[in-house]
């Protein structure tokens, strides 16, 4: 008798964290589905996972459509864990920050996320789970007021979420990396920043998506069955008291 592999949904799965993690959840046997906007980028980490030997499937997808995401999560069905890692982030002092580019962070790090969770559990059985990430910017920091907000909202959200689903034996708890090399942050910073950031860091390196995905990995086990409604910062020391 054999045991169908669990389906892992991960939103923003094909670049940066959401690609380790679709690795990573991929060599642990799971049936990974890859929901991204960039069907390019989606077809190369499909590709890749099943050279390994894994099972993948890309589906185009946009966190801030509901309708594309409802599409993606009809031709997914049962969701046996979703991992939410779409976001995007920017660096502006308060003031500065428009309404419109506030309204980008939010459309897509919160109300995407929101959206995709409540997709989800639909088709999502007893023992189902949830993995939000966040980010050590939700205790705050300089120049990410508007990025923080959202992911402080995301930390809020997962607590709720985390209650309201316990019933139904549903957990969802929350990874928050600290300074992490992705696309997505050398994208938002010139060189010097980057650098100047890798600086700050207690470690004096930036973490890996490996390191975040290994994270993600417990939360979404079966093993973590007795864990819900938690943040766990990955952050090399950078949250611990000077």
């Amino acid at each position: 008798m054999t045991t169908e592999p669990r389906r892992v949904v991960i939103t923003g799965g094909a670049t940066g964290i959401g690609r380790a993690c679709a690795q990573e959840m991929a060599r642990n046997g799971d049936r990974v589905f890859v929901l991204n906007r960039d069907p390019k980028k989606t077809a190369s980490v499909v590709t890749e996972i099943q050279n390994a030997g894994g099972l993948a499937d890309g589906l185009q997808a946009d966190v801030t459509d509901r309708a594309s995401l409802a599409k993606a999560f009809d031709l997914v069905g049962r969701c046996d864990v979703l991992i939410n890692s779409a976001g995007t982030m920017s660096q502006a002092p308060f003031e500065s920050v428009t309404e419109e580019e506030f309204q980008r962070l939010l459309s897509v790090n919160l109300q995407g996320l929101f959206a995709s969770c409540q997709l989800a559990v639909r088709a999502m059985p007893s023992g189902g789970r949830i993995v939000n990430i966040s980010s050590r910017a939700a205790l705050g920091g300089k120049g990410i007021s508007h990025y923080g907000a959202t992911k402080a909202a995301v930390n809020g959200l997962t607590r709720s979420l985390a209650i309201e689903l316990l019933p139904r034996g549903i957990t969802v708890n929350a990874v928050a990396p600290g300074f992490v090399d992705t696309p997505l942050s050398r994208s938002a910073l010139t060189d010097s920043q980057f650098d100047a950031f890798v600086a700050l860091q207690p470690m004096k390196r930036a973490g890996t998506p490996e390191d975040v995905a290994f994270a993600v990995a417990y939360f979404a086990s079966e093993r973590a069955g007795f864990v819900t409604g938690q943040c766990l910062y990955v952050d090399g020391g950078k949250s611990l008291p000077a």
